[in-house]
């Protein structure tokens, strides 16, 4: 079995940089970024902010800001490691509704 690149943790992270999250429009839809991509879509997690020739640009929307922070915060408490950077992001998202 292919071990895959793409997590739905990492497409997540990926789309909270400076630069939106590009795909490729020549992205194999079968391909785990584009499954995870469109999942994320459809549960209103991500959203397309741009499209070229090329690529599509995605972002994470308020609601999947909330769900990656709270899994970030979930996962540092289950090593032990400080979450209060991720408690006061979480604060500013959740004011904006």
């Amino acid at each position: 079995m292919r071990r895959k690149k793409y997590t739905k943790s990492k497409v997540m992270y990926l789309a909270t940089l400076e630069k939106p999250l590009n795909v490729s429009v020549r992205e194999s839809v079968g391909s785990d970024l584009s499954g995870i991509v469109k999942d994320l879509v459809s549960s209103g997690l991500m959203k397309m902010v741009g499209m070229d020739d090329c690529d599509k640009y995605y972002r994470l929307t308020v609601k999947g800001w909330r769900h990656h922070l709270n899994n970030r915060i979930h996962e540092r408490k289950r090593m032990g490691m400080s979450t209060d950077f991720l408690l006061d992001r979480l604060k500013v998202i959740e004011s904006m509704g």
